[in-house]
C-alpha cells in the first residue's frame, strides 16, 4: 500500500505499510504495523515495526483517511485474533488487556481507501 501521506512520530515518512502483526513476550502481547520508513536524516528502514502510537499523517484529508483506515484494520485484526478483558498486571510491572489466541501473527494490510 502506498502511504506517502503517513508520518512517523519520530521524524520520518512512512512510505509503505505491508502488514499488521503481534507477538508476545512473557505473556504480554505487543501489536504493530510492519512498514518502510524514510527517516529525516535520509536513512531507510525496510519492513520495520511501527508502533500504532507512532503512526501519524500529514494533516491532509487523504492522510487522515489512511491513518484512520489502518487503525480500523488494526482493531479488526485484534478482534479476530484475541480476547479483550479487564486490565491485568504482571509481577514485573507490565500490564495488558488483550490476550491473543496465538503467540505470534501477521496479516497483510488491505488497500485503505483515501
Amino acid at each position: 500500500m502506498d502511504s506517502s501521506t503517513l508520518k512517523h512520530r519520530h521524524g520520518g515518512n512512512i512510505t509503505a505499510v505491508h502488514a499488521i502483526g503481534h507477538d508476545t513476550h512473557k505473556g504480554v502481547a505487543e501489536w504493530f504495523f510492519v512498514g518502510d520508513v524514510t527517516w529525516a536524516d535520509g536513512t531507510e528502514s525496510k519492513r520495520t515495526r511501527i508502533s500504532p502510537i507512532c503512526l501519524g499523517h500529514n494533516d491532509s484529508a487523504e492522510g487522515i483517511a489512511r491513518c484512520n483506515g489502518l487503525h480500523a484494520e488494526l482493531s479488526e485484526y485484534l478482534l479476530q485474533r484475541g480476547t479483550w478483558h479487564g486490565l491485568k498486571h504482571k509481577r514485573d510491572g507490565r500490564c495488558y488487556s488483550w490476550t491473543p489466541t496465538e503467540p505470534v501473527g501477521e496479516q497483510v494490510v488491505e488497500a485503505v481507501p483515501a
